[in-house]
């Protein structure tokens, strides 16, 4: 790799440090932000130089898909890049591009064998009582067939999480595995099931 000029090293720190925390790269804006740099064409200068010095790996000039160049090799044969999704329909749009918000590297003998995975971030604390917090990311295996279990749906628009039973009639979702029938969510469409759960401190 070749040597960088301290506003290059500066931009790749805050890179690193970024996608140590959150699970995913920053946004150019963000970059802009958080460094106090006035232009978005500066940063991308910045960020084709990082990547002609073989420091990063970007593509497709999307958002949110700067890539540690020093992890490229473990990661591409240790890990799965899972799409961080900023929203899910229940139809096949659900990955499309558009909505991609990120990547999230999950290990792929944990994959094996499961198809379409996306992640969601969590927002509130409804599920607290089952382990998943605010903020937290959940890694779901796509599917509509999954009917029981800790899942993903989708209610009137929004993304809900909970335990998924049939009440003879419809698949409801419940927020805590041995709530009573109050606490039911009706009339849901399931996304898929959720088989982790990322948290970052």
């Amino acid at each position: 790799m070749k040597p960088l000029k301290p506003k290059e090293q500066k931009v790749l720190d805050y890179i690193t440090k970024y996608i140590e925390t959150e699970g995913f790269s920053p946004t150019v804006r963000e970059i802009c932000r958080a460094l106090d740099i006035s232009s978005t064409a500066a940063v991308f200068y910045i960020l084709r130089r990082l990547e002609e010095k073989g420091h990063i790996v970007t593509s497709n000039k999307k958002s949110r898909t700067i890539r540690l160049a020093s992890k490229e090799n473990t990661s591409e044969s240790e890990s799965l890049r899972v799409p961080l999704l900023s929203k899910v329909s229940g139809g096949p749009s659900a990955l499309a591009i558009e909505n991609i918000d990120g990547y999230v590297d999950f290990p792929k003998i944990m994959g094996e064998g499961r198809a379409n995975l996306f992640a969601l971030r969590v927002i509130g604390n409804d599920m607290a009582a089952s382990g998943i917090l605010n903020g937290d990311i959940v890694i779901i295996e796509s599917g509509k067939h999954f009917t029981s279990g800790l899942v993903a749906a989708e209610q009137d628009g929004s993304v809900v999480i909970g335990y998924a039973s049939h009440n003879g009639k419809d698949t409801v979702l419940k927020r805590a595995q041995d709530s009573d029938s109050s606490d039911q969510i009706p009339y849901v469409s399931i996304l898929g099931r959720i088989i982790a759960d990322y948290r970052f401190y």
